[in-house]
């Protein structure tokens, strides 16, 4: 990991003036996926998310599923018992699927967004999703690709806008935050 901060960022320009009135008022939550080894940020939601114009160079959130990680119960039943005693509950990985659009002003400009957000991803090394809200603070789960490259069609030939799912997994099924005190 660079110890220095990301060598690139998406969207590339500074806060608009937009996303600093959405900032101060704290109605949005702010959404980053950052890669492995800390070299791209792509601030996905909330108000750094916001392009200007001029480099509109960005990736968006249209959905996401699995924000909880699935459990199972253990259960045990006696031979002449009436329904089950509890005994615990496990929790399996948090699967999240983000359906994310890629936006760019020319089709050179997009191919590198998307060949950005998918390098930004590894089977064995964990990127970070992270999410901050003004009433929460800051949660991150370390995630990596969950079942093969995304399906989607590569259609992005002659248009500005492509979109991709992203299904990821966080092993321990835990987001994290900073200790409170």
């Amino acid at each position: 990991m660079s110890r220095f901060g990301p060598s690139y960022r998406y969207p590339t320009t500074p806060i608009t003036p937009h996303g600093a009135a959405g900032l101060l008022k704290g109605r949005v939550p702010h959404v980053t996926l950052r890669s492995y080894d800390n070299s791209i940020v792509f601030n996905l939601m909330g108000p750094l998310s916001i392009a200007d114009r001029t480099k509109p160079e960005r990736v968006e959130v249209n959905g996401i599923k699995g924000l909880t990680a699935p459990w199972k119960t253990i259960d045990q039943k006696g031979a002449t018992q009436d329904g089950v005693t509890h005994i615990d509950a496990l929790c399996d990985p948090t699967e999240v699927e983000l359906v994310v659009e890629c936006m760019a002003r020319d089709t050179r400009s997009l191919r590198r967004v998307v060949r950005d957000l998918i390098a930004s991803l590894d089977a064995k090394r964990q990127s970070e999703l992270a999410w901050f809200t003004q009433e929460l603070g800051w949660w991150w789960a370390p995630v990596r690709w969950r079942g093969g490259a995304p399906a989607d069609p590569m259609n992005n030939q002659g248009r500005l806008t492509q979109q991709l799912s992203l299904r990821l997994m966080a092993d321990d099924a835990f987001w994290r935050s900073y200790d409170d005190v």
